[in-house]
This record gives C-alpha cells, sequence and structure tokens, in this order.
C-alpha cells in the first residue's frame, strides 16, 4: 500500500484508509488496530455506563422526591388546594344542561327533533326517542332508590347494611332525607359537610318531566334538566329579594314565595331576542316549584355519594317549524352574567318539527 503524503505549511497530512461496504461496517463494529467496539474501547464503554447509570439515578430520585413532596404537601383526594375566588374557576359556576347531543352533533347547541316520529332514520330530522332516552341515561347515573344506591354509589360500590341506610329506606347512608315540603328532616352543621348530604329525590322534577311521558318530547313539551356546576366549597350569595335585573315573571316569583323558598339559586329561562321572548312568554314551568336550586345542597363538600340538585324546565306550545333561541340563566351575587363573552348563562336552541314540517325540511314539500 503506498501511502500519500500531502505537505501544507511545513506539515504532513496522512490521508485515512477509506473503507467501503461490509468491509467498513465489519471495521466499525470492531476495530482491529485499537480494539475499539463501534467507535469505543472497553474501558470508555464502560465508563460511560457508569456515568449515565450515576446521572439517570440522580435524576429519578430528583424527580421522585419532587413528586412526593408535591403530592403530600399541595394535593390532597379530599380537596383542591385553591379555593373559590383563590382558584382559577372561581366562584362564578355554569349551568349545565342536559340531555347532551349524540356524539356526531356534540358541537351542536341546538334540540332538534320531529314529535310524531319516534325513532331516528339516517338523512332525516331526528325521532324523540333519543333525546328521552338521553336523559334518562342522565339522570340513571344518580342513585334515586336504596337498590341503585347500594349498587353504584354507597360505598363505592360495595353493598351496605340495612342500619346504615336512613329510617325510610331511600338515602345512602350520609343523605339526610327532605319532607314533601322540600324541609330537611335533619339539619346539618358547617362540621358535617364533608360527611353528609341531603339527598336530591328526582320525584321532585314533576310528573311531566319522566320517563313515562317521555320528558315532553313526543307530545312537543321538551323538557331540560338544568344543573349548577359544582365548585368546591362554595357559598352562594342568595337573593332573598327581587332584584331589578330579573325578569319581571322570576321577580314576581321571588316576591310571592320568597318567604317559603328562601336562599335559592334561582333561575330563569328565557327567549333570547325580541320573537323569543314573545312566544315562550308564559309557557315555560319549572319543577321543582321552587325554581332553583336550595342552599341546603350548598357548599359542596366531596361527600360521599352527593348528587347535584336539579331543576326540570318545560317548554310548553313550542311553534313547529320555527327555531327558537332560550337562554337559561341562574341569579345569585356570586354568578356573573356577560351576554358576550357568555358567562353565567346556558344557552341553546329548540327546533320542532311535525310530520309536515320534517318533510319539508327533507325536501318533501
Amino acid at each position: 500500500m503506498v501511502k500519500e503524503e500531502n505537505t501544507m505549511l511545513g506539515g504532513t497530512a496522512i490521508r485515512p484508509v477509506e473503507r467501503h461496504g461490509l468491509e467498513a461496517v465489519s471495521w466499525f463494529l470492531y476495530d482491529r488496530k485499537t480494539g475499539a467496539i463501534m467507535g469505543r474501547t472497553p474501558k470508555s464503554w464502560f465508563l460511560i455506563t457508569i456515568f449515565y447509570m450515576i446521572y439517570y439515578s440522580c435524576l429519578a430520585g430528583f424527580w421522585g422526591l419532587c413528586m412526593y413532596i408535591f403530592m403530600h404537601t399541595t394535593i390532597t383526594s379530599d380537596q383542591p388546594r385553591w379555593l373559590t375566588r383563590d382558584s382559577i374557576i372561581g366562584e362564578s359556576p355554569a349551568l349545565g344542561v342536559r340531555p347532551s347531543q349524540t356524539d356526531a352533533l356534540l358541537d351542536s347547541g341546538i334540540f332538534m327533533f320531529n314529535k310524531d316520529a319516534m325513532h331516528d332514520v339516517p338523512g332525516e330530522i331526528p325521532g324523540w326517542k333519543g333525546w328521552a332516552d338521553r336523559t334518562q341515561a342522565f339522570l340513571d347515573t344518580f342513585p334515586k332508590d336504596k337498590a341503585a344506591c347500594k349498587q353504584k354509589f354507597c360505598d363505592n360500590g360495595i353493598a351496605l347494611d340495612e342500619d346504615e341506610f336512613c329510617d325510610n329506606g331511600k338515602f345512602c347512608k350520609n343523605g339526610i332525607a327532605l319532607d314533601k315540603d322540600g324541609v330537611p328532616t335533619e339539619k346539618i352543621n358547617q362540621e358535617e359537610r364533608n360527611e353528609k348530604f341531603y339527598f336530591f329525590d328526582q320525584t321532585s322534577l314533576g310528573t311531566n318531566c319522566t320517563k313515562e311521558n317521555n320528558f315532553g318530547f313526543s307530545s312537543g313539551k321538551p323538557c331540560v334538566i338544568l344543573k349548577l356546576n359544582k365548585i368546591y366549597g362554595l357559598e352562594h350569595d342568595y337573593y332573598n329579594e327581587a332584584n331589578v335585573d330579573m325578569p319581571n315573571a322570576l321577580q314576581m316569583h321571588i316576591t310571592s314565595n320568597g318567604e317559603q323558598y328562601r336562599d335559592h339559586v334561582w333561575v330563569d329561562c328565557h327567549g333570547e331576542n325580541a320573537f323569543d321572548k314573545d312566544v315562550l312568554k308564559s309557557k315555560v314551568t319549572y319543577s321543582p316549584a321552587s325554581r332553583g336550586f336550595s342552599s341546603i345542597f350548598y357548599p359542596y363538600m366531596n361527600a360521599q355519594g352527593y348528587q347535584s340538585p336539579l331543576l326540570a324546565v318545560q317548554f310548553e306550545d313550542l311553534p313547529v317549524g320555527q327555531l327558537m333561541h332560550i337562554e337559561c340563566r341562574a341569579y345569585a351575587g356570586n354568578i356573573n352574567y356577560d351576554r358576550k363573552d357568555k358567562i353565567g348563562k346556558a344557552h341553546f336552541e329548540i327546533m320542532m318539527h311535525d310530520s309536515n314540517t320534517a318533510g319539508c325540511a327533507n325536501g318533501g314539500c
């Protein structure tokens, strides 16, 4: 082999041996001259392995120590670290609306259905049954009676003895019953809030908004279920007197029934635009009759089996084939409202069809 030398500025450069193909791979895996394996000698491989073992062990230990400190000093399974106004969520809960849409239409806020058709037909206006079924599916997530309570909620699904239920056998072991007038059978003090709660009885949603009546969808009088989103430890600033910012109908309700239903987060559903307001006037009914969420359910303290209070709102005599824009708002001193930024309200549309308007919508006119 002839060694080629290049002289540059008084120095001599030796061109390295060029290898190609399998020969280059073979020499990379094992260099016969230096004993290097994949570019490093066994000693070099040993030292770098020891280095990275120490490095990653220290890194894992540091990460584990940080997680231990974080989990044991800032997070508990009982409550958030930052509460109400100190948290990002704040103290202005939003209203939730049920039933929900189908999976394919989750981004839609339109309750569209054909009251004269039961089942959905691809390419046509959906029937009423899907809406009724989804409403019932939502209600089924809460304990309705002793058997459901035992199976789903009490003690994480572990069956409880008979004496662990309230006397009437209807409520979870930490639930306190209400009488027929909605008055608590037992008072709960602040210290007991993280252990006990008042059980919401679904029969208070009335006889019209029930599974037996298809939640009004089949009769053209649909029921919408409202709930106030839970915020841990929040006690609302209740209005026990009518406020000038409230709609007239709500002001009259508070004036007439304020003493009977004191300390409620009031709710009012109305048309969003002038036409919608005129159509919906005096055609909205609320169940329970209190027209709100009682203070006995607050503050929410993550008690075992707790159920949020619900409010059924039924819309009667809706025009067929007409899109109705509806706004539901909760009223309390701590609940903010801004229509432009959609704060403090729930907005949805209802478009009810019958067999005639559904046929037109499908191009059959």
